[in-house]
């Protein structure tokens, strides 16, 4: 089960249309598995080994994101997983996650399907 380490506010206040939300995510292990930050256009992603949440942050870091989704594109990502499967109550045992060209591929493997 993964939780969040640290996490971040930046803005001066909640109403604040540039705010952001920075935050770190640990697995079982409590190793860092992503740091995230949440902006009013989407979700950008930054590698565990980033400077982000941590003393060497800078805007130099914060503006050098490994990788960006628009929440147009989340939103279609978690419209599309219902169709392979996957909702709140399914087993899932895992998710394959693989790029062909331009698309984005989904796969739903279940514990039937993986032995």
């Amino acid at each position: 089960m993964s939780r969040f380490r640290t996490f971040k506010i930046d803005g001066n206040s909640f109403d604040n249309r540039d705010m952001e939300l920075y935050f770190k995510i640990d697995d079982d292990q409590e190793h860092v598995m992503a740091n995230f930050c949440v902006t009013g256009e989407g979700l950008y992603y930054y590698k565990p080994r980033s400077h982000i949440l941590s003393p060497n942050e800078s805007e130099k870091t914060k503006s050098s994101a490994d990788g960006f989704l628009s929440f147009e594109k989340l939103k279609e990502i978690f419209e599309a997983l219902p169709a392979i499967g996957h909702t709140a109550d399914s087993d899932i045992e895992e998710i394959i996650i693989s790029q062909s060209e331009q698309m984005l591929i989904l796969e739903h493997k279940s514990s039937d399907s993986l032995e």
